[in-house]
């Protein structure tokens, strides 16, 4: 049946993941994703978008579709996808939407993704007690 990937993004500020399976990783879909980006933040707001250094991010439609909507793009370097916040995510997706799993289709397997990020985010969300006292003292 082919094979999907995960458009996803993670709002460090709010701690929320989004995202969506597409059925390529191309320029044009890369598009659709950078329109699906905007659409959570207000039109007066730039956004910094950490990505990998895909070669469909930089093609010329995607670029001018990232200045259009107010998009900074930020690439992370070559085989540094330590770096990229949302990286450490995919791992809790992976497990909360597969382990136990046989999905035949496509359209369960988007709905199971969803329902992951949904519970990731509904965790992140409890209020952290921030610590009063430094942790560390510079000498």
């Amino acid at each position: 049946m082919g094979v999907r990937h995960l458009m996803g993004m993670y709002d460090y500020f709010h701690k929320v993941l989004r995202g969506y399976l597409s059925p390529r990783k191309s320029g044009a879909n890369w598009v659709r994703f950078l329109r699906y980006v905007r659409r959570w933040y207000p039109p007066s707001e730039r956004i910094y978008l950490i990505q990998d250094n895909l070669s469909t991010h930089t093609t010329p439609a995607a670029l001018r579709e990232a200045r259009r909507l107010k998009i900074s793009l930020v690439p992370i370097p070559t085989n540094s996808s330590h770096l990229n916040p949302i990286e450490t995510h995919f791992r809790s997706i992976r497990q909360k939407a597969l382990t136990g799993s046989d999905f035949r289709e496509w359209r369960p397997l988007g709905a199971a993704i969803q329902m992951a990020m949904r519970e990731l985010n509904a965790q992140h969300s409890t209020p952290v007690h921030k610590v009063k006292r430094c942790l560390w003292v510079r000498h």
